[in-house]
C-alpha cells in the first residue's frame, strides 16, 4: 500500500510538469499540444495545436508562415516556395465524407472556448518544406492575428512518429 501511495505521489508531481512543458504562452494566447507531422513521401504536412485566448477580447487568426532566409527557397516560383495555409474540413454531399478547404477568412478566437486545430478539423497545411526542415526536431511558425499581430510558436516535428499518425484524413 505504501508503494502505491508513493507511486501516485510521484505521478501527481510528474504529470502536471509534462503537461506544462507543452504549454507555450505568448501575450494573451496559450498554445498547447502543438505538433507538426510530415509523413515520408508526402508532398505536404500539417500542424496541429490548441489555441486559448486568456482575455475577454476576441481576436482572429488570419494567417501563418514559415520564415526562411534560404535564398534557394526564396528564388523558387511562388507555388513552389514553402508556405503555410489555414485549412478546415467540411462535410460533403456524401454522409461521412469530408473535404478540405482553405480558410482565408481566418479563425475567430475568444475566451469562451479554446480552438482545436486537429486531424479531421481545422489545421495548418505545410507545403513545400525542404527535407532539412522536415527532418528536424522542431519548426517555428509565425501565426498572424488580426489584433495581436505576429506570434511565433514552436512545433515539435513528428513527436509520435509520422509513419504512425496521418497528418490529415485526406492523405
Amino acid at each position: 500500500m505504501k508503494y502505491l501511495a508513493r507511486l501516485l505521489f510521484v505521478f501527481s508531481i510528474l504529470l502536471p510538469v509534462s503537461v506544462m512543458a507543452c504549454l507555450q504562452k505568448h501575450g494573451t494566447f496559450e498554445f498547447s499540444d502543438s505538433k507538426a507531422i510530415f509523413m515520408k513521401g508526402a508532398d505536404a504536412g500539417a500542424a496541429y495545436f490548441t489555441l486559448t485566448q486568456t482575455v475577454s477580447s476576441d481576436d482572429k487568426l488570419i494567417g501563418a508562415r514559415w520564415e526562411t532566409t534560404d535564398e534557394s527557397l526564396l528564388s523558387k516560383p511562388l507555388l513552389q516556395r514553402p508556405r503555410v495555409e489555414l485549412h478546415d474540413h467540411v462535410p460533403t454531399e456524401k454522409p461521412g465524407i469530408l473535404a478540405m478547404k482553405r480558410t482565408p477568412e481566418g479563425v475567430k478566437v475568444s475566451k469562451q472556448e479554446p480552438v482545436k486545430f486537429e486531424q479531421g478539423g481545422k489545421h495548418l497545411m505545410l507545403y513545400n518544406f525542404p527535407e532539412s526542415a522536415r527532418n528536424g526536431k522542431e519548426i517555428q511558425l509565425v501565426l498572424t492575428f488580426e489584433k495581436a499581430g505576429d506570434v511565433t510558436v514552436t512545433f515539435p516535428i513528428n513527436p509520435t512518429n509520422g509513419d504512425k499518425d496521418k497528418p490529415c484524413s485526406h492523405y
